[in-house]
């Protein structure tokens, strides 16, 4: 599993800057030459540390509400008792014990404060963001160079600065990659958008896959997000030619109404898409939090694809074409895959013997060559799930299924794709 960091919220910071530096003037630092007797704890912030012991001790105020508290007195405490970031499950939380430490979840979007004023944890949401380097600006090509990028940070600052459309059109920001038909892969972008109002279709902001850099002769797939002449956010999938004014054809629309960005409506404003086969079928996704993944589509690839990017800016041959965006995350990496050994029928519902895993009750899986009971391959096209089961239980070696149409006895072959995290 690709690792992450997290966007901690500036609420989170301000309690642990308020417990922690309420009397906080510069801190000096002590370093002593050799272990012994500790001098008088001075001014808060102050640190020694022992050379040939490796404990370095922070001087605390009285009211810091660690173990060694000394009532009115400031106190030398080992660092390893003051407040620090630790990460793991959320399985994996220890007792609250008041040390003012921030545990960071590493399988929900969560990281929890240990309060020293309840000694209680308190929770607090948070996101997932790309690990640094993060995204790079010099790594990508503009065909037609009609995006500006810019580093901002571990972010780029993209703008399409012409008003109206050209020859140029449709040309977005690309890096290389391999993408075949057969392999199992995805690709991501998260980004928040902004463009000028249109009487018509709005500009938009695009997720992309290509076969190559060439103005006019490179095809390729995009999901996106745009705003109708009815005020309304959908989304869609299309297929285009870079420098092309307008997109060629719709592969899948399947979100029309407001609800088809939630990351507006349910998140935090930002565009998450992501393209995912799993060897067999394209899955087309969008997200709210970056963690959760659903399927609004799939479809039988089209080509091999050798660069993955973005694009902002008009998709419709229409003008305004001015858009903006920061891009936090535009990445590609594998998805988590499981190969079956058995398949068991009961019902409606099928029992796949996967070995260990990491899948739980309500995730999404895609299912394919499973060969005597091939009724529980998964299907593509806008079905329910876009093309995956549900996962209804679980045990440390299988998963079971709702699935539409089972039947038969396995005989062999078969992969688990999970597609919903």
């Amino acid at each position: 599993m690709r690792r992450h960091t997290y966007l901690l919220p500036l609420a989170a910071l301000a309690i642990l800057f308020a417990t922690r530096c309420s009397k906080a003037p510069e801190p000096p630092y002590h370093p002593l030459a050799a272990a012994g007797p500790l001098p008088a704890a001075g001014s808060w912030g102050s640190l020694i540390s022992y050379t040939d012991a490796g404990y370095p001790y922070l001087v605390t105020p009285p009211d810091a509400g660690y173990p060694n508290w000394t009532g009115s007195a400031y106190a030398w405490t080992p660092l390893s008792q003051v407040a620090s970031v630790t990460s793991g499950l959320s399985t994996g939380l220890p007792a609250a014990t008041g040390s003012g430490h921030l545990y960071l979840s590493t399988d929900i979007p969560t990281f929890y404060f240990d309060s020293p004023v309840s000694f209680t944890w308190q929770q607090f949401s948070s996101e997932y963001l790309p690990y640094a380097p993060g995204v790079v600006a010099g790594n990508y090509s503009t065909p037609n160079n009609l995006l500006l990028l810019s580093q901002r940070g571990y972010a780029i600052q993209a703008v399409n600065p012409y008003t109206s459309q050209g020859s140029t059109s449709m040309s977005p920001a690309l890096v290389s990659g391999t993408f075949n038909t057969t392999s199992a892969w995805w690709v991501n972008l998260v980004a928040s958008a902004n463009w000028t109002d249109s009487t018509n279709y709005s500009p938009s902001i695009c997720l992309c896959l290509t076969n190559g850099t060439t103005s006019g002769t490179s095809t390729g797939r995009m999901v996106y997000t745009f705003m109708n002449p009815a005020h309304t956010i959908g989304w869609e999938v299309d297929s285009f030619t870079i420098g092309q004014t307008t997109s060629t054809s719709s592969v899948c629309s399947p979100n029309s109404g407001v609800n088809g960005w939630p990351g507006l409506i349910f998140g935090d404003g930002k565009f998450r898409a992501r393209i995912l086969s799993d060897g067999t079928y394209v899955h087309y996704q969008e997200s709210g939090d970056n963690f959760y993944w659903i399927d609004f589509c799939s479809e039988t690839p089209p080509n091999n694809f050798t660069q993955y990017g973005f694009f902002i800016g008009q998709t419709q041959g229409e003008s305004p074409n001015f858009a903006q965006a920061l891009v936090y995350e535009n990445a590609s990496g594998t998805p988590t895959q499981y190969s079956v050994s058995n398949v068991t029928i009961s019902g409606t519902t099928f029992t796949a013997t996967i070995g260990s895993n990491t899948i739980v009750p309500g995730d999404v899986v895609a299912v394919h060559g499973v060969n005597g009971n091939s009724g529980v391959n998964s299907p593509s096209g806008g079905v329910a799930l876009g093309g995956g089961w549900a996962v209804l239980s679980e045990t440390s070696t299988t998963i079971t299924c709702q699935a539409s149409s089972v039947g038969g006895s396995y005989t062999s072959g078969g992969t688990v794709t999970l597609l919903s995290r």
